[in-house]
């Protein structure tokens, strides 16, 4: 009678793990300075896909990025294989990735970005990266596929001060109000019109 694998002896049956070697892409993402963002000063953003994995990547490799909706993005500085519809940017690379640390295992897209007036004061933005012959990105589980970086934004501080002339009122003459803003920030001048409004007694 035949014997299947199950049923043989412990010291009949073998196995063995064969490891197999692939990519794995991580994706980083920060401020081109490394610091915070300005209203109206122009700063950007550095997209970089590593390969920590065990193999060359092979392949269309492709970042998505949702821009917040506060900054504008220079698209004539757009790096080659980027493109921007609406918030959403997508860079593409067909670059085969070297493994971590050898030389041509990475690379990287700077964005080009300046806050607008009314930005908050701190953007959130995420990124994520598939593709390059990773079989785990896109994975909710792997945080490799993805990247998030905050930055604050440093905004102009108006104050607004209203002082009279000092005369006494007679028969409507002689009465003038000052109104004064000032841009009280140390780093940040303003950008685009400024509107007061008063409300006369």
């Amino acid at each position: 009678s035949s014997m299947t694998a199950a049923t043989l002896p412990q010291r009949c049956q073998s196995s063995v793990s064969t490891p197999v070697n692939a990519p794995k892409l991580q994706l980083a993402k920060a401020t081109g300075d490394g610091g915070d963002f300005a209203v109206g000063v122009k700063s950007s953003y550095v997209l970089t896909v590593t390969n920590v994995g065990s193999a060359v990547s092979s392949g269309k490799i492709t970042v998505y990025d949702l821009i917040p909706s506060a900054l504008t993005v220079d698209q004539s500085t757009l790096p080659q294989g980027c493109s921007l519809a609406g918030v959403q940017l997508t860079c593409e690379s067909t670059a085969e990735l070297e493994v971590a640390p050898a030389a041509g295992s990475s690379q990287s897209f700077t964005i080009q970005v300046t806050p607008q007036a009314g930005s908050p004061a701190t953007l959130v933005n995420n990124a994520s990266v598939l593709g390059g012959g990773d079989p785990l990105c896109p994975s909710a589980s792997n945080p490799d596929c993805s990247a998030q970086v905050t930055t604050k934004v440093a905004t102009p501080t108006l104050t607004l001060t209203k002082a009279d002339n000092g005369f006494s009122v007679v028969n409507g003459a002689g009465a003038a109000y000052t109104l004064t803003v000032r841009n009280t920030s140390t780093s940040v001048d303003t950008v685009g019109a400024i509107t007061v409004r008063d409300t006369l007694p």
